[in-house]
């Protein structure tokens, strides 16, 4: 049977297909993560997944609506899950049913295989060891100087109690040695600068850069990374209610503001909302945009318009960038909505470092 796929809704931002839902919706936990604890007999898949997303904050969907009906989601299966962190538990539960998640915009596939993926859990966060790529190029010009890249490819799940900022895609390796007693930390520093800036979710990819040693051995021994990101303990909303009309607000999330000025209407079911990100911290500026995406504009009925890109940014020397983020009408979900009727954005309040220890054993090399 080939493997079937879901995908977690996004709620929050354009582009996210596993996200939390409000954050007074999530239930408290102790730091470090979500526990799921489920015990059913004879569960439905769909009831099972319900029950993951109460306990972990996240709304799941299916990639196709017919998937509960098929006949190979009507086995009921008893679950037994105790003090589980919530990707633990989502994917125990993925596999009962021959499932995987579908991060939709990382072009992830189904499941291959009945193998299971190394895991490392640390800090609220579940990361896979999903591949080993090398790549080999010698430049003509200068034959002599051959490059030899490669990298440990990872999935990265964060619990949904995290609230994460961003999260840097390239992880620093600390130790790595092969089972031949070879070193395969790159050459040079080995410095990995954090770059965060891309949309904020609860699936990412990562690498860790590594040398290809000469006569390597058959695996990697002992894999010892740091994955960095910038994280809150807690989150805060700004709301703007009939933003048509609505004076200039703002509102301080930390070290940044969210400056409000205007949303106005440039054509049939098109709307361009000009705001401005001011930072505390000029020096210390980054990509707002994966920030300003997590901005929804609703209709009274609650319905969503959907994002559709802007323009904007730069500095004006004290820390301020102003946007336009643009919405239209054709989300298709639900039905079109009406008349904007509240703009909101939910921001980590008081963001700082995150530095997760990763570690890894016996990694079958090429």
């Amino acid at each position: 049977m080939n493997a079937k796929y879901f995908a977690a809704c996004a709620m929050l931002a354009v582009g996210l297909n596993a996200a939390r839902v409000s954050a007074q919706d999530i239930p408290a936990t102790q730091p470090g993560g979500a526990l799921v604890n489920i015990h059913m007999k004879q569960a439905m898949a769909e009831d099972v997944f319900d029950e993951l997303g109460k306990q972990g904050g996240v709304r799941f969907s299916t990639n196709g609506g017919n998937l509960w009906d098929q006949d190979s989601m009507q086995a009921g299966i008893d679950i037994d899950l105790s003090n589980r962190s919530f990707w633990s538990a989502t994917l125990e539960v993925c596999d009962l049913w021959n499932l995987s998640v579908q991060p939709m915009l990382q072009q992830m596939g189904p499941r291959r295989g009945g193998g299971k993926l190394p895991i490392c859990e640390s800090q609220g966060f579940l990361v896979q060891a999903v591949s080993f790529n090398r790549q080999q190029s010698v430049n003509y010009a200068s034959p002599d100087n051959s490059q030899n890249f490669c990298s440990v490819q990872l999935m990265v799940y964060v619990d949904p109690s995290l609230h994460l900022q961003s999260l840097s895609q390239t992880v620093k390796a600390d130790e790595a040695v092969d089972d031949a007693g070879h070193s395969m930390l790159p050459d040079g520093s080995n410095r990995v600068f954090y770059g965060g800036g891309q949309q904020p979710s609860l699936i990412y990819n990562g690498n860790v850069p590594l040398k290809y040693p000469d006569n390597p051995g058959k695996k990697i021994a002992d894999l010892k990374c740091t994955l960095q990101a910038r994280g809150s303990d807690k989150v805060d909303t700004m709301t703007v209610d009939k933003p048509l009309t609505a004076d200039e607000s703002s509102k301080a999330f930390g070290s940044i503001s969210i400056n409000f000025h205007s949303l106005k209407k440039t054509g049939d079911g098109n709307y361009a909302l000009k705001l401005s990100v001011s930072r505390d911290d000029p020096e210390n500026g980054g990509n707002d945009w994966p920030l300003l995406q997590r901005g929804q504009l609703t209709d009274e009925n609650g319905r969503p318009f959907n994002y559709a890109g802007g323009g904007g940014g730069g500095n004006d020397g004290t820390g301020s960038a102003t946007y336009t983020v643009n919405y239209n009408s054709f989300n298709g979900g639900g039905g079109a909505p009406g008349e904007p009727a509240k703009w909101v954005i939910e921001l980590p309040a008081n963001s700082h470092a995150i530095r997760v220890p990763l570690e890894f054993h016996d990694l079958a090399l090429p």
